[in-house]
């Protein structure tokens, strides 16, 4: 009897739970049906919206369907959003074509949240339903529309990045990741893959230039992926990653990048003078001066590389080498100003090295002679120097202290004055 009565307990207590779930399940369904229903009429109105022209109306109402929970992730809300802002674009086109005043920046930005809701609506109808189908009904239309305004999303760009504030060029960045991003999308992929799209690398180019101006070096390292690509526009690319890595104080990719954009452009004087720059502060002139001799290996007549090799021989105190190779410089180039400026240095620091070990007795026999030598090198300095002003008179860090000092130990009064003039 006990045994029966379990058992008849046991069938009770399972009829109740299955009565209990049942209940719960009944609701849960009614409650997601009502659900479904308060979405579709929530898009149905917004559609209505649209369709009756009261497009400040249907954004705001969409912006509401695109924060909601229950919402957000349907394809159709992130379809009617893409075409609230086709009709936004359309008008102002339309106003443009009739030559009527428009709104370029709404224009502009109406394509970029068009490219990015349809993209998003794109990824949401990707998703297989509970029997693994994928049934994307927006692609083939929504894809032309990206497809026809995308250059918009660079004219964008342009105009954002031109502009000083921050937030105007991160805005740029977002108008020019958006034309990457939807290049590289399946939206896309009947129009072109994104090896075709040769506008990709230059566009990235341009989203690197601009996150370094806002400082967001981790920007520049994912555009410079692309960047790099670009036909027109590579080599300043690493110059913005190498620039990039000198901001983030990394000084060994730093100096890698810069050894990379030597190899692959020795004729681009970023590179070359950067890393000759950095050794000189690191104080490893044996290095630099390596550097130098290599590149000139591969370009003997470059008068820049010259240049430079002279100012190491300058830096090593090898005077006579670094002349020697000024010259050169100018031989190459004869309006080179700053050779001539480094030839006038020069000079300088060796009249005042030989003034110390010069007589400064005016009875000795030496003095008269040194006092010729000094002036032999002032006056070879004076020429130098007058010959940089000649070429670069704007350019007074070439030439304006330099002549002051030759001016003054050769006594030439009329010539110091005009020069003391120029320093006040």
């Amino acid at each position: 009897m006990e045994g029966s009565l379990s058992l008849g307990l046991g069938f009770l207590y399972c009829f109740v739970f299955f009565d209990s779930m049942r209940v719960i399940l009944t609701s849960f369904f009614l409650f997601v049906s009502v659900l479904l229903s308060a979405q579709t009429k929530a898009l149905k109105e917004t559609n209505s919206l649209l369709k009756a022209n009261k497009i400040s109306d249907a954004e705001k109402a969409i912006d509401a369907i695109l924060t909601d929970s229950a919402s957000k992730d349907l394809p159709e809300a992130w379809n009617l959003a893409g075409q609230i802002q086709r009709r936004i674009h359309e008008t102002e086109n339309q106003k443009a074509y009739l030559h009527k005043k428009y709104d370029t920046l709404l224009l502009y930005n109406s394509s970029l949240r068009m490219a990015k809701y349809f993209m998003k609506c794109d990824d949401l109808a990707q998703i297989p339903d509970s029997k693994g189908k994928i049934k994307n009904k927006f692609r083939k239309a929504n894809s032309q529309y990206v497809y026809e305004e995308r250059s918009n999303l660079i004219n964008g760009g342009y105009y954002y990045m031109a502009l000083e504030k921050e937030a105007d060029r991160r805005k740029a960045i977002d108008f020019f990741d958006t034309y990457i991003e939807s290049g590289l999308h399946p939206i896309l992929e009947s129009y072109y893959t994104a090896a075709k799209d040769t506008l990709i690398p230059n566009v990235a180019y341009f989203a690197c230039l601009t996150a370094l101006k806002v400082n967001d070096y981790e920007l520049v390292s994912k555009y410079a992926s692309y960047a790099l690509n670009s036909n027109e526009y590579a080599q300043y690319a690493m110059e913005l990653i190498s620039t990039a890595f000198l901001q983030q104080g990394d000084s060994i990719k730093f100096l890698e990048s810069l050894k990379e954009g030597i190899q692959k452009y020795p004729e681009d004087r970023f590179f070359f003078a950067n890393i000759v720059d950095f050794y000189l502060k690191k104080d490893r002139i044996e290095e630099a001066m390596a550097v130098t001799n290599e590149v000139l290996s591969q370009n003997p007549n470059n008068a820049y590389n010259l240049y430079v090799k002279g100012y190491l021989f300058q830096n090593q105190e090898k005077y006579d080498e670094a002349i020697d190779t000024y010259n050169q410089a100018i031989s190459i180039d004869s309006v080179y100003a700053e050779a001539y400026s480094g030839i006038g240095l020069v000079y300088c620091i060796k009249a005042q090295d030989y003034s110390t070990q010069a007589s400064t007795d005016i009875n000795s026999s030496e003095y008269q002679k040194d006092q010729e030598t000094l002036r032999s090198f002032y006056m070879k300095a004076k020429d130098a120097y007058e010959k940089a002003r000649q070429l670069r008179p704007d350019q007074k860090e070439l030439w304006l202290n330099g002549l002051y000092r030759v001016y003054y130990n050769l006594n030439m009064g009329e010539e110091f004055n005009e020069i003391e003039s120029l320093l006040n």
